[in-house]
């Protein structure tokens, strides 16, 4: 039967088609019109940072933002504080966006990016940096001289780098160097000029008339070409920037911005020109000479500038162009510091024929690499040059003529054929001369390292290249020292003048800390803050050692600058047109760009680390130095020694052993990992030493150095020559003790006597612990049974860790207590009270005293008679013990002030405060105040004093010495084992208008009998009228115990806080002794500083012991008498003083003993030990190297303003919540000096005081549970398995709530810590592409920036490795390291190489913030090397490449917490069996077995893909996607597969899906990757972007559907016609 289609159906057909059409282009137009949202601005990794008063960052481009506006602030500054940076200072480039902010003080600061949309700022995608710190530049040399016109070439800025008010500033590109616009004020009015040169000509001609006070800052950004500008004044050089009259005050500043400003075809010429800065571009091509200082300039500073080639002149030596930077003409105090030269002909000419008068002028910091001569050359004027890198130089270095006078002082040549000519005489007379006949001049040479040089003839010594003196015909005068006069007898050859020691009269004006050691001029002048641009110069050249003889231009290099082109910049500005109104910033906007990284925290999952307790015995110290007759047995030497001499530290060394094919040292290690240490030198340059084939010290040269490596194994090792000819003057190896673990959860029963407690305390002190392991949140109800830091503390004070210098503080738990978590605590309010509690005071007893003062008078009862008549006795008077399990407690109410007021006392020697003759108190946070004697006189043992002040007492505040001679009669009887801890003492004084002398009190002292063990930490001692700490001996008593005073501070003593005072005491900060050497005692004094008290800081005072003094800092004492910072010259040989920083010095330090890594004064010079050799020291020596006080020294102290107000209450100042030290960086030192000087608020021991009976602990015991529950491992969110074990949890489970009753809010102990490992042997091999957990480390990959592990053989130090790490390139703390977490203070050793055989590449820490912790040396391609990290405090690290991959074989962290977590995709290989609880994230592919039941409660968060079956609960959100199909009914069993819950560190990528996973829609999956950087989206957030749904898509969804109807409607139309036939 035939259809037919009616014709009103047809109809209607036609209506739905027309519908139809209209749909299908309404809908796809209005889809295409719509706008993409712009995207959150995303920092390129490693292309932020801070450089000298600048900053920058990048960012990818986005398509979708108009442009951008940035804003910086200080980092600790509010978001009102951002101010915004200047348009031009925002550029596009081809591959991203970058912005530099320039004018900085020297700081931390932050960068944020805001994207702008259609003319506004689009707020909530704004991004700000990490921290950003910024340097100043080094403002030296005679541009910066006292004695100079204007004492500054700063030009347009100011001395702390930033921009003068009102400055004039320019920002000058190829595009508008001919239209730019300015106003210049004159004497009829303001007038615009048009064109750069045009604007710089007026500006310095009404300038110059003082006129035009503004100052001018012209700011280059790209390339500008001469072809781009408007004229040039100066035909011969380019720009003219020229003064109306001689030495002109111009306030100038020419600067580029960013990595890429360079002047091409053109340079400068100044005349008349003062005060002009010059800085961070470089020159190319330019016409006659780069910058040429012609005429009458002074206070001129150009430094940061590379210099390339020129263009050819017409003679012979002007191929490379002509003068780089010439000065001349009179120019007088000129400073050219940091400039980069490539290959320049003719670097500098210094002076002509002409002037009239020495023109000072500086040359430092300058790297002349691989340029042929002029470094410089000089005429007439008086030049220093220091800390120049010299480098590959085939012609000569610097030359001296017509009677100029050179200082050259501590500059690194390298491979420089001649380093210093005079002309017509030395080298220069022996048939090469150079210098056109000229007369000669006097050369000063101090402090320099010569390498490679062909010959140089000294005046008065053998020279580097062994030619014998010569007093009439020589190149330079070596100097002893830098400050010898050279006499006036030796003269030039041509000419007869001298030189003219301008040095020693005039102000140099190098700035404090500027001067480096010579040694370190290459690496300080080739990083990445020395020589040269920020960015090191547009074109990146590197010569190599064809070059160093080479002098012909180099073809490639010509061939580079010539054709230099700058095609990456494509425009300049953040926006175009009408500035954008900023948005008021707020602290939520910042916040969020931060989501990803606490969110990252918030889901970290740390396994808890079993705490242990590691004992190592002290290692032995074996010495081999080649010119004792005597030496170690230890060491078998087989060959004769060498007669060489060698200098190092500023001692003479005269023989060494030869390491040639027959000689060798060996010996024999009894433990692992001995230290080896050498001091060695080579015959030549790239020697190596070799140890059992294994261990490796390369590029040794042939100047003396200290290397140092760590062995293996135990057993035998032999030094054995490798390449070359090597000597080795001293050997040095540290064996280190075994240690010895002791599980800190082992449980011992309690002792039942005191003494049989006393000999177990060790174990006492971890009685009754449950030492579970620890989660990232302790909650309230755990908090009493939480860990302290280790090392843990036993219950008797002096054995505590009181050695280390891993620890800045401490301070005992009881401190952390509240008053509520005492049971039984009995509380006292008045005085009588008091007494009465204490008197009847047992073991275990809690005495809180209610806040007030409470005054106390002498006990009538104890009354005596004192050897002056005066009559007196304690007002407090305590003899019952508690024991040592069980301490008696007395302390003030929590939280509050209780102050003993005794004032009621005469100034008499019985009139104490407190007599404490008893054993095992505990004391805290009381004041004892003006007592008639001492405020406390400690005669008892194993005490605690903690958080107490001893105030204006007759007497020395707290003093440790026996109460009954008769009782106490030896040493073994006096007090001992006491802790006096976080405690501090001021103003103590006996009054002269008492009676007393006004010179007797001291803030501690622990004296005359005194037992052993006692301890001070964490102390403050100041304005004391006597000494800080006395521990004063007499023959007559006999030596005392030895005291260690750790983590204190003695300040300002020898008068009172008020000024008032005699200063007629000793006035000593830390005075250690007495009696000339007749009761000698080797007290320990570590970590400790001493500022401005009256006499010297620290003192030996006659002690003749062997003391030890590491780590402190001596700070400008001597306030009241002409006394050093250390006087140390009465103490034994074998004391040792390592660490020691002295500042501001009065007098000459002076030592006996062995130094080491320390800065010291002496006869008005500051001299460094360097390295970890000691050096023997004799009363009165100068050894070392020559440096400045340390004050001044750049960059050595965190700060050095000190702002401590001795008329306020010093703890608030200086003093952390818990009692600790904390003096926020006042000279603590940091960089290269980080090793030295005291250290505080860095890491803190918790001491555990055992007070059983009577503290709450958890009264209910937590269930048995089998020994695998044991472990005890947290988890990160409660589970009916975490409940029915012990394990703790971040949320409190069932099992907590029911094991502890009382809440505490005392703060979580940091985890303890232990030794984790990483070796790549136990690694998988083949690439890394997402982030992976292994041995406790975490190695940081993904798919753009893989590590791998692959197979490779390697020995060293004792192990053999057949795989290795493979970083692949510079790392982040995003990509391309391995990232460890440290409990607190710890070593990180590294076995790695450089990837590359033919570029050394040097190792990083980074911290969690990405800044730079330490850096290695470099590593070379060919052989293993080890490098070791000091890590001061703890955190979160990362280890990556600087410059490219490195290989890493081994990596250990001594005090590491293991990290822990999920991998970011699947691994490789299955798990082979289920875990026994469930984990915390979800997996990312499959288990091999189903889930044992479904999870309790609903995801927080959508599934990325919809379940294979109904879920059993609805979802708390809506899904990002349509599922497939409705659900219908929960499923019977478990899924097999997991849903993928959205993670905030995982990324979602096409790739990474496999194929037999769940499918997921395209989507899906780019929703899901959209944001890789942020944090899981919320379910608002989903739900918004569902409704937005994607463009793309659904126009496809609806073209389908308009094709499905068009196919249906014209089938229908044909069948009809067809049927109508």
């Amino acid at each position: 039967m035939k259809a037919i289609i009616s014709k009103a159906a047809r109809r209607k057909w036609a209506w739905i088609l027309v519908l139809v059409m209209t749909v299908s282009i309404v809908i796809p137009t209005s889809l295409l019109t719509a706008k993409a949202e712009v995207s959150a601005v995303k920092f390129i990794d490693g292309t932020s940072a801070g450089w000298l008063e600048s900053a920058y960052a990048q960012w990818s481009i986005d398509k979708e933002a108009d442009g951008y506006t940035a804003y910086i602030k200080k980092t600790d500054a509010d978001d009102s504080a951002y101010t915004r940076i200047d348009n031009e200072l925002i550029r596009k480039y081809n591959d991203y966006w970058r912005v530099d902010a320039v004018g900085l003080a020297a700081g931390d600061y932050v960068i944020k990016v805001v994207p702008v949309k259609d003319g506004k700022e689009v707020a909530g995608k704004a991004k700000v940096t990490d921290t950003l710190t910024v340097s100043s530049y080094d403002r030296s040399g005679f541009a910066f001289s006292s004695e100079s016109k204007y004492k500054t070439g700063s030009g347009a800025y100011n001395e702390d780098g930033t921009l003068k008010k009102d400055a004039i500033v320019l920002y000058v590109t190829n595009d508008n160097a001919k239209t730019i616009k300015a106003s210049v004020k004159e004497a009829k009015g303001e007038k615009e000029y048009t064109g750069l040169q045009t604007i710089i000509d007026a500006y310095t001609k009404s300038a110059s008339k003082g006129i035009e006070t503004r100052a001018l800052d012209v700011r280059v950004i790209g390339c500008v070409t001469d072809a781009a500008m408007d004229k040039f004044s100066s035909s011969s050089e380019g720009v003219q920037i020229k003064g109306a009259s001689a030495y002109s005050n111009l306030n100038m500043t020419i600067e580029g911005i960013g990595n890429d400003a360079t002047i091409n075809g053109f340079g400068f010429l100044l005349r008349n020109a003062g005060n002009v800065e010059m800085r961070n571009f470089s020159i190319i091509n330019f016409m006659d000479d780069g910058i040429s200082l012609d005429t009458a300039n002074c206070n001129v500073w150009i430094h940061n500038v590379d210099l390339y080639y020129g263009k050819a002149g017409g003679d012979a030596d002007q191929a490379k162009g002509d003068g780089s930077i010439d000065i001349k003409g009179n120019s007088q105090y000129i400073t050219v510091s940091y400039v980069h030269f490539y290959d320049s002909g003719k670097c500098s000419l210094c002076g002509m024929k002409s002037e009239s008068g020495p023109n000072y002028i500086t040359y430092h910091h300058n790297w002349f690499d691989h340029s042929d001569s002029r470094h410089a050359r000089v005429r007439t004027m008086s030049v220093h040059m220091y800390n120049n890198y010299y480098d590959g130089n085939a012609k000569y270095g610097a030359g001296s003529t017509m009677g100029s006078s050179l200082f050259i002082q501590n500059n690194y040549f390298n491979n420089c054929k001649y380093p210093m000519l005079s002309s017509k005489q030395g080298t220069d007379a022996l048939g090469e001369g150079t210098f056109s006949g000229e007369n000669g001049g006097i050369i000063k040479a101090s402090g320099n390292v010569i390498v490679g040089a062909q010959k140089i003839i000294y005046a008065n010594a053998v020279s580097e290249t062994g030619d014998s003196a010569n007093a009439a015909s020589f190149d330079a005068y070596l100097a002893k020292s830098a400050d010898e006069k050279v006499p006036s007898s030796y003269k030039t050859v041509a000419g007869g003048t001298s030189y003219d020691n301008f040095d020693t009269t005039k102000d140099l004006g190098v700035k404090s800390g500027s001067l480096n050691d010579a040694e370190d001029v290459p690496s300080v002048v080739t990083s990445s803050k020395g020589a040269g641009s920020l960015g090191r110069g547009v074109i990146d050249w590197k010569f190599t050692g064809a070059d160093n003889d080479d002098y012909s231009v180099n073809k490639e290099l010509k061939a580079t600058v010539t054709n230099y082109r700058n095609t990456s910049l494509v425009s300049v500005g953040g926006v175009n047109g009408t500035v954008v109104a900023p948005e008021q910033p707020t602290k939520s906007t910042e916040a969020t760009t931060k989501e990803t990284e606490a969110t990252t925290k918030d889901n970290e999952t740390t396994k808890a680390e079993e705490t242990t307790k590691e004992t190592a015995a002290a290692g032995a110290t074996h010495t081999y130095i080649a010119d004792n007759e005597t030496n170690d047995s230890y060491f078998s030497i087989s060959k004769s020694l060498k007669s060489i001499k060698a200098t190092y530290n500023g001692k003479t060394y005269s023989k060494a052993v030869k390491l040639d094919s027959k000689g060798s040292i060996a010996f024999k290690t009894t433990t692992d990992n001995a230290t080896l240490s050498i001091l060695v030198s080579a015959k030549k340059s790239d020697s190596s030493v070799k140890v059992n084939d294994d261990v490796l010290f390369s590029n040794i040269g042939t100047s003396v150095e200290y290397r140092t490596v760590e062995l293996g194994k135990a057993g035998t090792y032999v030094i054995k020559q490798k390449k070359n000819e090597n000597y080795i003057y001293m050997v040095v190896v540290t064996e280190k003790g075994q240690a010895t673990t002791e599980s800190s959860t082992k449980t011992t029963e309690p002792a039942t006597k005191a003494t049989e407690a006393t000999t177990k305390a060790t174990e006492a002190t971890t009685k009754n612990e449950e030492t579970t392991k620890e989660t990232e949140a302790i909650t309230k109800n755990e908090e009493t049974t939480k860990e302290t830091q280790t090392p843990s503390v036993p219950s008797e004070a002096g054995e505590y860790d009181s050695k280390s210098l891993s620890y800045s503080g401490a301070y005992t738990d009881i401190s952390t207590k509240k008053d509520s978590e005492f049971k039984n605590a009995k509380y006292v309010s008045t005085s009588e009270e008091i007494r009465a509690a204490i008197d009847n005071a047992k073991a275990g007893d809690v005495i809180i005293i209610k806040e007030g003062t409470y005054k106390f008078d002498s006990i009538e009862s104890l009354m005596a008679t004192d050897d002056k008549g005066k009559t007196g006795a304690p007002a407090l008077y305590i003899t019952n013990n508690g024991v040592a399990d069980n301490y008696i407690i007395l302390k003030a109410e929590y939280g509050k002030s209780v102050k003993f007021d005794f004032s009621s006392q005469k100034l008499a020697s019985f009139n104490r405060g407190l007599i404490h003759y008893a054993d095992y108190w505990y004391f805290e946070g009381i004041n004892f105040y003006h007592a008639g004697d001492n405020g406390v006189l400690l005669s008892g043992n194993n005490n605690i004093f903690e958080k107490c002040v001893f105030e204006a007492n007759r007497d020395t505040g707290l003093q440790i010495a026996r109460k009954d001679a008769n009782a106490q009669p030896t040493k073994d009887t006096w007090p001992s084992n006491n802790l006096i801890i976080n405690c501090t003492s001021f103003n103590n004084v006996d009054p002269v208008d008492e009676g007393g002398n006004g010179e007797n009190a001291d803030g501690f002292a622990a004296k005359l009998t005194c037992g052993e063990g006692n301890v001070f930490d964490g102390c403050i001692s100041y304005c004391n009228s006597d000494d800080g700490w006395d521990l004063y001996a007499k023959p007559a008593t006999g030596s005392i115990g030895v005291v260690t005073i750790r983590n204190c501070i003695a300040y300002g003593n020898g008068k009172l806080s008020d000024g008032s005072g005699e200063a007629a005491g000793d006035m000593n900060g830390f005075k250690l002794g007495g009696s000339n050497k007749a009761v000698p005692t080797p007290h320990v004094v570590l970590n400790c500083l001493a500022l401005n008290n009256g006499a010297c800081g620290f003192t030996d005072n006659g002690n003749g012991g062997a003391l030890t003094i590491m780590n402190c800092t001596s700070v400008a004492n001597g306030k009241y008498a002409k006394k050093s910072n250390f006087t140390f010259y009465r103490s034994s040989s074998d004391s040792m003083y390592m660490g020691l920083v002295s500042v501001n010095d009065t007098d000459s330090d002076k030592f006996v003993g062995k130094m080491l890594n320390s800065i010291y004064f002496n006869s008005k010079k500051y001299y460094r030990i360097s390295g970890m050799i000691p050096t023997v020291m004799a009363s009165g020596d100068k050894k070392g190297d020559v440096v400045s006080n340390p004050s001044g020294i750049s960059g050595m102290f965190i700060n050095t303003n000190n702002t401590i107000d001795t008329n306020k209450n010093i703890d608030s100042q200086i003093r952390n919540a818990d009692g600790t030290i904390n003096v926020k960086g006042l000279y603590e030192t940091t960089g290269e000096y980080a090793t030295m000087g005291a250290h505080f608020s860095a890491a803190n021991q918790i001491i555990k005081v055992l007070v059983n009976t009577n503290v709450k602990e958890d009264e209910t015991k937590t269930e048995e549970t089998s020994s695998s529950q044991e472990t005890t491992k947290a988890t990160q969110a409660p589970t009916k398995a975490t409940e029915a074990t012990t394990k703790e949890t971040q949320a409190p489970t069932k099992a907590t709530e029911a094991t502890t009753q009382n809440p505490t809010t005392a703060a979580p102990t940091e985890a303890a810590g232990k030794k984790l490992v990483l070796n790549a042997n136990d690694m998988t091999a083949g690439d890394i592409n997402s982030s992976i957990y292994a041995d406790g480390f975490k190695i940081i990959a993904s798919a753009d920036s893989m590590v791998s592990v692959d197979s490779n053989s390697k020995s060293y130090n004792g192990k053999n490795f057949k795989q290795r790490i493979k970083l692949g390139g510079t790392g982040t703390t995003t990509k391309r390291a391995i990232e460890f977490k440290t409990a607190g203070a710890s070593t990180v050793t590294v076995y790695a190489m450089s990837s590359s055989s033919k570029e050394a590449r040097k190792l990083q820490i980074l911290d969690d913030d990405g800044k730079v912790v330490a850096s290695s040396a470099e590593l070379g391609g060919k052989n293993l090397a080890s490098a070791t990290f000091n890590i001061k405090e703890a955190g979160e690290y990362y280890l990556a490449g600087v410059s490219g991959g490195v290989n890493v074989y081994y990596i250990e962290v001594s005090n590491g917490i293991a990290l822990t977590g999920s991998t970011e995709t699947p691994t490789t290989k299955p798990t082979v069996a289920p875990t026994e609880t469930p984990t915390t994230k979800p997996t990312v592919a499959p288990t091999t077995k189903p889930t044992v039941a479904p999870t309790e409660a609903p995801t927080t968060k959508p599934t990325v893909a919809p379940t294979e079956a109904p879920t059993t609960e609805p979802t708390v959100a809506p899904t990002e996607a349509p599922t497939t199909e409705l659900t219908v009914a929960p499923t019977e069993a478990p899924t097999t597969k997991p849903t993928q819950a959205a993670e905030s560190t995982t990324e979602v990528k096409r790739a990474e899906i496999a194929a037999d996973e769940e499918k997921i829609t395209n989507s899906q999956v780019e929703t899901a990757a959209s944001d890789t950087t942020a944090s899981a989206k919320t379910p608002e957030v989903a739900a918004d972007e569902t409704k937005t749904g994607d463009a793309s898509h659904m126009m496809m969804y609806v073209i389908i559907f308009i094709s499905a109807l068009a196919v249906f409607t014209g089938v229908a139309v044909v069948s009809k016609r067809r049927r109508v036939k």
